[in-house]
Formats: structure tokens, sequence, C-alpha cells
């Protein structure tokens, strides 16, 4: 079991991993954070027309992966991030505002048949959204948009001999947009 970790200037990190069975599976948990919105709001008065203006983003990754059998292993991964940035101008009654991030996650089976014949099966989401806002004074307007996949691959390797090698399988991916 391990953690590691880090503070800086502008961010601070940590990653926690260990095992979840001895010998059969195991885990590691990363994410980080900045800071810049805090130490801007050393830097920019709250007398000034701009307090409240930051930017910081975060992110957050995992994995998990498991021997079922000596033949079958499956992992989980996944990623989640986001940047999240404001403007603000109170003198002019204006703001702004931008979130945009994007979260994904993948699961994998790893199978083997035989040693000649392997096979990976791969299911995956995305989810990727955008959005800005304004306001000034009594009007207001957003915008947001976004793509979200579905997909899943399966992929078989085919070693008939020493010399040559097969690879064929099946990709199927469905889009949605806003």
């Amino acid at each position: 079991f391990k953690v590691k970790g880090g503070i800086g200037a502008i961010s601070s990190r940590l990653t926690v991993e260990g095992p979840l069975k001895k010998n059969k599976g195991s885990f590691i948990i990363s994410g980080r954070r900045t800071y810049i919105d805090l130490l801007m709001k050393a830097f920019i008065p709250d007398t000034s027309a701009f307090a409240g203006s930051s930017y910081f983003f975060y992110d957050l990754n995992a994995k998990f992966n498991y021997k079922l059998s000596d033949k079958d292993r499956i992992f989980l991964s996944g990623y989640y991030g986001k940047d999240v940035f404001t403007f603000s101008d109170t003198e002019g009654g204006f703001s702004a505002d931008m979130p945009w991030g994007n979260g994904i996650a993948s699961l994998r089976w790893n199978h083997i048949f035989s040693s000649k014949l392997f096979m990976n099966l791969n299911t995956t989401l995305t989810d990727y959204n955008f959005s800005f806002g304004s306001s000034q004074d009594e009007f207001r307007f957003t915008l947001n948009s976004g793509i979200r996949d579905y997909g899943a691959k399966i992929g078989f390797t085919y070693f008939p001999n020493a010399r040559h090698k097969m690879k064929f399988g099946a990709d199927y991916i469905y889009h949605t947009f806003t």
C-alpha cells in the first residue's frame, strides 16, 4: 500500500495505490487540484471591479485490475476532469462563467482461449460538456454543448504459427451530440 502526494506553488496532488487481494488485484487512484483561484483572491482585492474572477481545474484518475482466473483478467479505468473559469466586472455589471470537463470510463476483459488465441473486450463511455454563461444587468444567456460516446470493441489475436499473427474483431461507437 502506498500513498504519494505533493503540494506545489499552484497545485496539489495525491495518489493512493495498493492491492485489492494479494496476487489477485490492485488499484490506483490519483487526483490533483490547482488553487490558482485562491491565489487570485489574494491579489485581487474585494474592492476591485474584478473581485470574484477566478480559474481552477481538478482531475481524478482511477484504475482497478483483478485476476479472475489464469485465463481471465478485468480492468476498470476512469477519469474525470473539470476546468472552471469565471470573470466578474462588478462596476460594469458583467459576469461570465465557463466550466468544461470530461468523464471517461472503460471496462476491459482479457481472456486466453489457448496459447494461440487471445481476446480483448472493451466497453467505454465518454462524456464531454462545455458551458458558457454570461450576464449583464438583467440580461442572461447560457450556451451548452457536449458529446457523449458509448463504445464496445472486441478484438482477437490468433497465432497460427511462430511466424504469423492474425488480428480481427469488431468496433462499435454511438455518438450523442448536444
